[in-house]
Protein backbone atom coordinates (compact mmCIF):
# COMPACT_ATOMS: atom_id res chain seq x y z
CA UNK A 1 0.00 0.00 0.00
CA UNK A 2 2.82 2.29 0.89
CA UNK A 3 4.56 1.74 -2.85
CA UNK A 4 1.34 2.30 -4.37
CA UNK A 5 0.00 5.46 -2.77
CA UNK A 6 3.43 7.06 -3.82
CA UNK A 7 2.91 6.21 -7.57
CA UNK A 8 2.11 10.05 -8.06
CA UNK A 9 4.71 11.59 -5.82
CA UNK A 10 7.44 9.35 -6.04
CA UNK A 11 9.78 11.88 -7.89
CA UNK A 12 8.88 14.93 -4.89
CA UNK A 13 9.46 11.95 -2.52
CA UNK A 14 13.38 11.65 -3.97
CA UNK A 15 13.77 15.04 -4.13
CA UNK A 16 13.06 15.83 -0.86
CA UNK A 17 15.59 13.23 0.43
CA UNK A 18 18.05 14.77 -1.17
CA UNK A 19 18.01 16.86 1.99
CA UNK A 20 20.21 14.60 4.05
CA UNK A 21 22.70 14.18 1.28
CA UNK A 22 24.81 16.71 2.26
CA UNK A 23 24.92 16.09 6.00
CA UNK A 24 25.49 11.99 5.52
CA UNK A 25 28.26 12.73 2.53
CA UNK A 26 30.30 15.16 4.86
CA UNK A 27 29.88 12.80 7.79
CA UNK A 28 31.13 9.34 5.95
CA UNK A 29 34.13 11.47 4.54
CA UNK A 30 35.42 13.40 7.13
CA UNK A 31 35.03 10.08 9.17
CA UNK A 32 37.13 7.77 6.47
CA UNK A 33 39.92 10.80 6.38
CA UNK A 34 40.35 11.04 9.70
CA UNK A 35 40.94 7.30 10.10
CA UNK A 36 43.49 7.16 7.33
CA UNK A 37 45.40 10.43 8.60
CA UNK A 38 45.34 8.23 11.86
CA UNK A 39 46.40 5.29 9.89
CA UNK A 40 49.63 7.22 8.48
CA UNK A 41 50.39 9.02 11.65
CA UNK A 42 51.07 5.85 13.26
CA UNK A 43 52.87 4.10 10.26
CA UNK A 44 55.42 7.53 9.77
CA UNK A 45 55.86 8.28 13.26
CA UNK A 46 59.61 8.76 13.17
CA UNK A 47 59.12 10.77 9.62
CA UNK A 48 57.00 12.96 11.40
CA UNK A 49 60.27 14.39 13.33
CA UNK A 50 62.97 13.16 10.48
CA UNK A 51 64.93 12.02 13.56
CA UNK A 52 64.49 9.84 16.67
CA UNK A 53 65.19 12.89 19.05
CA UNK A 54 65.42 16.82 19.02
CA UNK A 55 66.69 18.98 21.43
CA UNK A 56 66.31 22.64 21.12
CA UNK A 57 67.31 25.71 22.49
CA UNK A 58 66.73 30.04 22.24
CA UNK A 59 69.90 30.60 23.35
CA UNK A 60 73.28 29.36 21.67
CA UNK A 61 74.32 26.15 22.34
CA UNK A 62 78.15 27.20 24.16
CA UNK A 63 81.36 24.23 24.13
CA UNK A 64 80.10 22.55 27.44
CA UNK A 65 76.36 22.48 25.87
CA UNK A 66 77.98 21.23 22.69
CA UNK A 67 80.31 18.59 24.45
CA UNK A 68 77.82 16.77 26.37
CA UNK A 69 75.05 16.99 23.77
CA UNK A 70 77.82 15.25 21.14
CA UNK A 71 77.87 12.67 23.24
CA UNK A 72 74.67 10.71 22.65
CA UNK A 73 72.96 9.07 19.38
CA UNK A 74 75.08 7.53 16.45
CA UNK A 75 73.96 10.41 14.63
CA UNK A 76 73.62 13.89 14.78
CA UNK A 77 72.40 16.92 13.25
CA UNK A 78 72.99 20.52 13.80
CA UNK A 79 70.43 23.31 12.73
CA UNK A 80 70.34 27.13 13.40
CA UNK A 81 66.99 28.74 12.20
CA UNK A 82 66.28 32.45 12.01
CA UNK A 83 64.64 35.18 10.02
CA UNK A 84 65.79 36.83 7.33
CA UNK A 85 64.78 38.86 4.40
CA UNK A 86 66.40 37.15 0.90
CA UNK A 87 66.62 38.79 -2.16
CA UNK A 88 66.43 37.74 -6.07
CA UNK A 89 69.37 40.18 -7.33
CA UNK A 90 68.08 39.95 -10.70
CA UNK A 91 63.99 41.14 -10.14
CA UNK A 92 65.32 43.51 -7.13
CA UNK A 93 62.76 42.12 -5.33
CA UNK A 94 63.11 40.71 -1.38
CA UNK A 95 60.85 38.49 0.98
CA UNK A 96 61.12 37.74 4.72
CA UNK A 97 62.20 33.85 4.94
CA UNK A 98 62.85 31.49 7.35
CA UNK A 99 66.23 30.35 7.05
CA UNK A 100 67.55 26.97 8.21
CA UNK A 101 71.45 26.35 8.39
CA UNK A 102 71.84 22.54 8.33
CA UNK A 103 74.68 20.13 9.39
CA UNK A 104 75.02 16.56 9.09
CA UNK A 105 72.89 14.00 7.37
CA UNK A 106 69.26 15.37 8.22
CA UNK A 107 66.90 14.32 8.05
CA UNK A 108 67.35 10.19 8.83
CA UNK A 109 63.91 9.04 8.41
CA UNK A 110 61.98 10.49 5.40
CA UNK A 111 63.60 12.73 2.82
CA UNK A 112 63.68 16.10 1.46
CA UNK A 113 61.75 16.28 -1.52
CA UNK A 114 63.42 18.67 -4.21
CA UNK A 115 62.94 20.06 -8.22
CA UNK A 116 65.41 18.44 -9.56
CA UNK A 117 66.39 15.50 -6.83
CA UNK A 118 69.96 16.33 -7.69
CA UNK A 119 69.75 19.67 -5.77
CA UNK A 120 70.08 17.92 -2.40
CA UNK A 121 73.65 17.18 -2.72
CA UNK A 122 73.96 20.34 -3.88
CA UNK A 123 72.87 22.04 -0.77
CA UNK A 124 74.78 19.64 1.24
CA UNK A 125 77.83 20.50 0.04
CA UNK A 126 77.28 24.15 0.13
CA UNK A 127 77.50 24.49 -3.63
CA UNK A 128 73.53 26.18 -2.99
CA UNK A 129 70.81 26.51 -1.28
CA UNK A 130 67.13 24.92 -1.26
CA UNK A 131 64.35 27.75 -1.53
CA UNK A 132 60.73 27.35 -1.10
CA UNK A 133 59.06 25.91 -4.18
CA UNK A 134 56.01 29.13 -3.51
CA UNK A 135 59.23 31.24 -3.10
CA UNK A 136 60.48 30.75 -6.73
CA UNK A 137 57.05 30.45 -8.54
CA UNK A 138 56.20 33.86 -6.78
CA UNK A 139 59.53 35.32 -8.06
CA UNK A 140 59.86 33.31 -11.20
CA UNK A 141 62.90 32.04 -10.32
CA UNK A 142 64.73 28.87 -11.63
CA UNK A 143 67.45 27.01 -10.28
CA UNK A 144 71.17 28.40 -11.04
CA UNK A 145 69.60 31.70 -10.01
CA UNK A 146 71.44 34.26 -7.72
CA UNK A 147 69.80 34.62 -4.43
CA UNK A 148 71.24 36.76 -1.33
CA UNK A 149 70.60 35.99 2.35
CA UNK A 150 72.72 38.99 4.35
CA UNK A 151 76.09 39.41 2.69
CA UNK A 152 76.29 35.74 1.34
CA UNK A 153 75.50 35.75 -2.75
CA UNK A 154 74.72 31.73 -3.81
CA UNK A 155 73.17 30.12 -6.61
CA UNK A 156 69.44 28.49 -5.96
CA UNK A 157 70.17 24.30 -5.85
CA UNK A 158 66.55 23.88 -6.77
CA UNK A 159 63.33 24.15 -5.15
CA UNK A 160 62.53 22.66 -2.04
CA UNK A 161 58.85 20.59 -2.54
CA UNK A 162 58.39 18.91 1.01
CA UNK A 163 60.46 18.21 4.14
CA UNK A 164 59.32 15.66 7.36
CA UNK A 165 56.90 17.29 9.26
CA UNK A 166 56.44 20.27 7.79
CA UNK A 167 53.81 21.24 5.15
CA UNK A 168 52.67 24.77 3.29
CA UNK A 169 51.28 25.86 6.23
CA UNK A 170 54.41 26.42 8.36
CA UNK A 171 55.69 28.39 5.11
CA UNK A 172 52.62 30.86 4.43
CA UNK A 173 53.93 33.69 6.68
CA UNK A 174 57.81 32.73 6.07
CA UNK A 175 58.85 30.52 3.04
CA UNK A 176 62.18 28.24 3.98
CA UNK A 177 65.30 28.34 2.91
CA UNK A 178 67.63 25.30 3.81
CA UNK A 179 71.46 25.68 3.45
CA UNK A 180 74.12 23.95 4.61
CA UNK A 181 75.78 25.77 7.99
CA UNK A 182 79.00 26.06 6.63
CA UNK A 183 77.80 29.40 5.14
CA UNK A 184 75.99 30.65 7.85
CA UNK A 185 79.33 32.59 9.01
CA UNK A 186 79.18 33.92 5.19
CA UNK A 187 75.81 35.87 5.78
CA UNK A 188 77.05 37.95 8.41
CA UNK A 189 73.70 37.23 9.91
CA UNK A 190 74.35 35.53 12.89
CA UNK A 191 76.24 35.97 16.28
CA UNK A 192 75.81 35.37 20.21
CA UNK A 193 73.07 37.73 20.14
CA UNK A 194 71.26 36.97 17.16
CA UNK A 195 67.71 35.91 17.97
CA UNK A 196 67.78 31.88 16.68
CA UNK A 197 66.55 28.96 17.13
CA UNK A 198 68.99 26.17 17.57
CA UNK A 199 68.36 22.20 17.28
CA UNK A 200 70.27 19.22 17.64
CA UNK A 201 68.74 16.21 15.94
CA UNK A 202 69.68 12.64 16.83
CA UNK A 203 69.29 9.37 15.18
CA UNK A 204 69.67 5.88 17.85
CA UNK A 205 70.18 2.35 16.85
CA UNK A 206 67.62 1.15 19.36
CA UNK A 207 65.24 2.40 21.53
CA UNK A 208 67.56 1.76 25.26
CA UNK A 209 69.79 4.28 24.05
CA UNK A 210 67.28 6.57 23.01
CA UNK A 211 65.92 6.17 26.38
CA UNK A 212 69.34 6.42 28.00
CA UNK A 213 69.76 9.61 26.64
CA UNK A 214 66.48 11.28 27.31
CA UNK A 215 67.05 10.88 30.57
CA UNK A 216 70.35 12.40 30.95
CA UNK A 217 68.97 15.34 28.87
CA UNK A 218 65.54 15.65 31.18
CA UNK A 219 68.03 15.92 34.19
CA UNK A 220 69.50 19.17 32.67
CA UNK A 221 67.45 20.39 30.05
CA UNK A 222 65.30 22.83 32.97
CA UNK A 223 68.36 24.23 33.96
CA UNK A 224 69.35 25.31 30.20
CA UNK A 225 66.07 26.21 29.20
CA UNK A 226 66.25 23.18 26.78
CA UNK A 227 62.91 21.63 24.76
CA UNK A 228 63.00 17.93 24.04
CA UNK A 229 60.96 16.57 21.50
CA UNK A 230 60.44 12.78 20.71
CA UNK A 231 59.21 10.72 18.08
CA UNK A 232 56.21 9.63 20.42
CA UNK A 233 55.28 13.03 21.36
CA UNK A 234 55.47 14.18 18.36
CA UNK A 235 53.19 11.52 16.89
CA UNK A 236 50.87 12.36 20.08
CA UNK A 237 50.53 16.15 19.24
CA UNK A 238 49.83 15.44 15.51
CA UNK A 239 47.04 12.75 16.60
CA UNK A 240 45.94 15.28 18.86
CA UNK A 241 45.17 18.42 16.33
CA UNK A 242 43.74 15.86 13.48
CA UNK A 243 41.28 14.48 15.94
CA UNK A 244 40.12 18.14 16.85
CA UNK A 245 40.58 19.03 13.15
CA UNK A 246 37.92 15.45 12.50
CA UNK A 247 36.05 16.18 15.62
CA UNK A 248 35.15 20.00 14.29
CA UNK A 249 34.16 18.96 11.29
CA UNK A 250 32.05 15.44 12.18
CA UNK A 251 29.86 18.32 14.05
CA UNK A 252 29.95 20.49 11.41
CA UNK A 253 28.46 17.98 8.98
CA UNK A 254 25.88 16.82 11.69
CA UNK A 255 24.80 20.26 12.02
CA UNK A 256 24.23 19.84 7.58
CA UNK A 257 22.28 16.89 8.27
CA UNK A 258 20.16 18.15 11.15
CA UNK A 259 19.25 21.00 8.65
CA UNK A 260 18.73 18.15 5.66
CA UNK A 261 16.66 16.51 8.70
CA UNK A 262 14.62 19.39 9.35
CA UNK A 263 13.89 19.71 5.82
CA UNK A 264 12.70 16.11 5.44
CA UNK A 265 10.23 16.77 8.72
CA UNK A 266 8.63 19.84 6.56
CA UNK A 267 8.58 17.39 3.11
CA UNK A 268 6.89 14.92 4.88
CA UNK A 269 4.02 17.55 6.38
CA UNK A 270 3.23 18.65 2.83
CA UNK A 271 2.97 15.14 2.10
CA UNK A 272 0.71 14.06 4.94
CA UNK A 273 -1.11 17.46 4.29
CA UNK A 274 -2.60 16.14 0.81
CA UNK A 275 -3.07 12.42 1.69
CA UNK A 276 -5.40 13.27 5.15
CA UNK A 277 -8.32 12.77 2.57
CA UNK A 278 -7.00 9.43 1.45
CA UNK A 279 -6.52 8.27 5.12
CA UNK A 280 -9.73 9.20 5.89
CA UNK A 281 -10.95 6.67 2.79
CA UNK A 282 -8.98 3.85 3.96
CA UNK A 283 -10.44 4.31 7.74
CA UNK A 284 -13.69 4.08 6.44
CA UNK A 285 -12.62 0.84 4.90
CA UNK A 286 -11.62 -0.53 8.53
CA UNK A 287 -7.99 -0.03 8.29
CA UNK A 288 -6.67 1.41 12.07
CA UNK A 289 -4.61 4.38 12.78
CA UNK A 290 -1.77 2.06 13.28
CA UNK A 291 -1.94 0.81 9.83
CA UNK A 292 -2.48 4.22 8.27
CA UNK A 293 0.70 5.60 10.22
CA UNK A 294 3.04 2.60 8.92
CA UNK A 295 1.87 3.31 5.50
CA UNK A 296 3.68 6.70 5.59
CA UNK A 297 6.28 5.35 7.89
CA UNK A 298 7.79 3.02 5.36
CA UNK A 299 7.36 6.02 2.80
CA UNK A 300 9.72 8.05 5.04
CA UNK A 301 12.23 5.02 5.66
CA UNK A 302 12.27 5.26 2.03
CA UNK A 303 13.18 8.66 1.74
CA UNK A 304 15.53 8.08 4.01
CA UNK A 305 17.47 5.34 2.89
CA UNK A 306 17.78 6.68 -0.67
CA UNK A 307 19.20 10.20 1.15
CA UNK A 308 21.54 8.08 2.86
CA UNK A 309 22.60 5.38 -0.32
CA UNK A 310 23.03 8.76 -2.08
CA UNK A 311 24.82 10.76 0.23
CA UNK A 312 27.32 7.68 1.06
CA UNK A 313 27.68 7.84 -2.80
CA UNK A 314 28.83 11.29 -2.92
CA UNK A 315 30.57 11.06 1.08
CA UNK A 316 33.17 8.13 -0.57
CA UNK A 317 33.58 10.54 -4.20
CA UNK A 318 34.26 13.25 -1.53
CA UNK A 319 36.86 11.28 0.39
CA UNK A 320 38.67 10.28 -3.24
CA UNK A 321 39.40 14.27 -3.51
CA UNK A 322 40.16 15.33 -0.14
CA UNK A 323 43.89 14.56 -1.00
CA UNK A 324 44.24 17.33 -3.69
CA UNK A 325 42.46 19.84 -1.63
CA UNK A 326 44.32 18.95 1.43
CA UNK A 327 47.46 17.50 0.44
CA UNK A 328 49.22 20.17 1.02
CA UNK A 329 48.71 21.67 4.72
CA UNK A 330 48.84 17.33 6.48
CA UNK A 331 52.79 16.30 6.83
CA UNK A 332 52.30 12.54 5.95
CA UNK A 333 52.07 10.20 2.92
CA UNK A 334 48.37 8.36 3.36
CA UNK A 335 46.50 6.59 1.32
CA UNK A 336 42.92 7.25 0.98
CA UNK A 337 41.13 4.11 2.03
CA UNK A 338 37.28 3.23 2.15
CA UNK A 339 36.79 1.97 5.69
CA UNK A 340 33.18 0.28 6.39
CA UNK A 341 32.78 1.62 10.06
CA UNK A 342 32.70 5.51 9.25
CA UNK A 343 30.46 4.30 6.60
CA UNK A 344 28.01 2.31 9.05
CA UNK A 345 28.20 5.44 11.06
CA UNK A 346 27.48 7.80 8.81
CA UNK A 347 24.54 6.07 7.35
CA UNK A 348 22.81 4.58 10.55
CA UNK A 349 22.94 8.65 11.89
CA UNK A 350 21.51 9.87 8.51
CA UNK A 351 18.74 7.65 8.80
CA UNK A 352 17.82 7.68 12.42
CA UNK A 353 18.07 11.56 12.72
CA UNK A 354 15.88 11.64 9.46
CA UNK A 355 13.29 9.17 10.90
CA UNK A 356 12.70 10.85 14.34
CA UNK A 357 12.16 14.30 12.53
CA UNK A 358 9.67 12.55 9.83
CA UNK A 359 8.11 11.34 13.18
CA UNK A 360 6.52 14.27 14.07
CA UNK A 361 4.36 14.69 11.79
CA UNK A 362 3.97 11.58 10.79
CA UNK A 363 2.15 11.17 14.49
CA UNK A 364 -0.95 13.18 12.99
CA UNK A 365 -2.10 10.39 11.01
CA UNK A 366 -2.83 8.28 13.80
CA UNK A 367 -5.79 10.84 14.50
CA UNK A 368 -7.26 11.00 11.28
CA UNK A 369 -11.15 10.31 11.18
CA UNK A 370 -13.36 8.49 9.13
CA UNK A 371 -15.59 11.97 9.55
CA UNK A 372 -12.81 13.81 7.18
CA UNK A 373 -14.09 11.66 3.98
CA UNK A 374 -17.26 14.05 4.06
CA UNK A 375 -15.61 16.91 5.25
CA UNK A 376 -12.33 18.89 6.18
CA UNK A 377 -10.97 18.72 9.75
CA UNK A 378 -7.44 20.52 10.74
CA UNK A 379 -5.23 19.89 13.44
CA UNK A 380 -5.45 16.26 13.78
CA UNK A 381 -2.96 16.18 16.20
CA UNK A 382 -4.38 15.98 19.72
CA UNK A 383 -2.73 18.10 22.07
CA UNK A 384 -0.74 16.84 24.89
CA UNK A 385 0.27 13.75 23.01
CA UNK A 386 2.23 11.52 24.82
CA UNK A 387 3.98 9.85 22.34
CA UNK A 388 4.99 13.64 21.06
CA UNK A 389 6.53 13.92 24.31
CA UNK A 390 8.49 10.75 24.09
CA UNK A 391 9.63 11.72 20.89
CA UNK A 392 10.77 15.12 21.69
CA UNK A 393 13.01 13.30 24.57
CA UNK A 394 14.36 10.53 22.27
CA UNK A 395 15.26 12.75 19.82
CA UNK A 396 16.82 14.99 22.48
CA UNK A 397 18.54 12.11 23.79
CA UNK A 398 20.06 11.33 20.36
CA UNK A 399 21.25 14.55 19.93
CA UNK A 400 22.90 14.66 23.34
CA UNK A 401 24.37 10.75 22.38
CA UNK A 402 26.36 12.16 19.11
CA UNK A 403 27.35 15.42 20.53
CA UNK A 404 29.04 13.31 23.29
CA UNK A 405 30.25 10.88 21.18
CA UNK A 406 31.92 13.09 18.82
CA UNK A 407 33.46 15.54 21.48
CA UNK A 408 36.13 14.30 23.83
CA UNK A 409 34.76 16.33 26.90
CA UNK A 410 31.24 16.15 27.76
CA UNK A 411 31.47 19.50 28.68
CA UNK A 412 32.12 20.51 24.81
CA UNK A 413 29.31 18.24 23.88
CA UNK A 414 26.57 19.76 26.52
CA UNK A 415 27.70 23.23 25.23
CA UNK A 416 27.70 21.90 21.39
CA UNK A 417 23.64 20.96 22.30
CA UNK A 418 23.26 24.46 24.30
CA UNK A 419 24.65 25.85 21.19
CA UNK A 420 22.10 24.44 18.95
CA UNK A 421 18.99 24.49 21.48
CA UNK A 422 20.11 28.48 21.74
CA UNK A 423 19.70 28.67 17.78
CA UNK A 424 16.65 26.71 17.59
CA UNK A 425 15.25 28.84 20.20
CA UNK A 426 16.12 32.45 18.77
CA UNK A 427 15.32 31.31 15.47
CA UNK A 428 11.60 30.39 16.47
CA UNK A 429 11.77 33.90 18.36
CA UNK A 430 12.17 35.50 15.00
CA UNK A 431 9.64 33.74 13.17
CA UNK A 432 6.70 34.72 15.73
CA UNK A 433 7.80 38.00 15.45
CA UNK A 434 8.27 37.98 11.52
CA UNK A 435 4.51 36.56 12.10
CA UNK A 436 3.51 38.83 14.58
CA UNK A 437 4.49 41.86 12.75
CA UNK A 438 2.63 40.62 9.70
CA UNK A 439 -0.77 40.37 11.50
CA UNK A 440 -0.45 44.35 12.70
CA UNK A 441 1.61 45.73 9.60
CA UNK A 442 -1.58 44.71 7.17
CA UNK A 443 -3.69 47.15 5.93
CA UNK A 444 -6.97 46.69 4.65
CA UNK A 445 -6.35 49.85 1.24
CA UNK A 446 -3.18 47.57 0.67
CA UNK A 447 -3.43 45.61 -2.95
CA UNK A 448 -5.05 42.24 -2.50
CA UNK A 449 -1.83 40.14 -3.85
CA UNK A 450 0.33 41.65 -0.89
CA UNK A 451 -2.41 41.27 1.93
CA UNK A 452 -2.77 37.49 1.05
CA UNK A 453 0.63 36.94 0.65
CA UNK A 454 1.57 38.22 4.03
CA UNK A 455 -1.19 36.82 5.37
CA UNK A 456 0.13 33.51 4.64
CA UNK A 457 2.93 34.41 7.23
CA UNK A 458 0.42 33.75 9.91
CA UNK A 459 -2.55 31.91 9.07
CA UNK A 460 -3.45 28.57 10.42
CA UNK A 461 -1.14 25.90 10.22
CA UNK A 462 1.64 28.03 7.74
CA UNK A 463 5.24 26.87 8.14
CA UNK A 464 7.08 29.83 8.93
CA UNK A 465 8.72 28.51 12.07
CA UNK A 466 9.81 25.75 10.52
CA UNK A 467 10.91 27.41 7.36
CA UNK A 468 12.78 29.86 9.17
CA UNK A 469 14.76 27.37 11.34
Amino acid sequence: MAWRDSRRGRGKLFIFSLSIVLGVGAMAAIGSFGRNLSNAANAQAKSLLGADLQVSSRRAFTEEHQSFLEGFGEERSRHVMFASMLAFPESGSTRLVQARAIEGGFPFYGHLETEPPGAVEAFRTGRGVLVEHNLMLQFEAEPGDLVQLGELEVPIAGALLSAPGENIAFSTVAPRVYFDRSLLDATGLYGQKSIARHYYYYRFADDKGLAQAMDKIDEVRREYGWGMDDVDERKEELQETLGDFQRFLSLAGFVALLLGAVGVASAIQTHIRGKLSSLAVLRCLGASGPEGFAIYLIQALMMGLCGVGLGLGIGVWTLSQLPAVLGDYIPLDYTVEVLPGPLIEAGLVGLIVSLLFALFPLLETRHVSPLQVLRRITGNARKGDPAVRILRVVAGLVLVGYALHSTEEWTHGLGFVGGLAGSLLLLLGVSKLVMRVARKLVSSSWPFVVRHALAGLYRPNNRTGLLTV
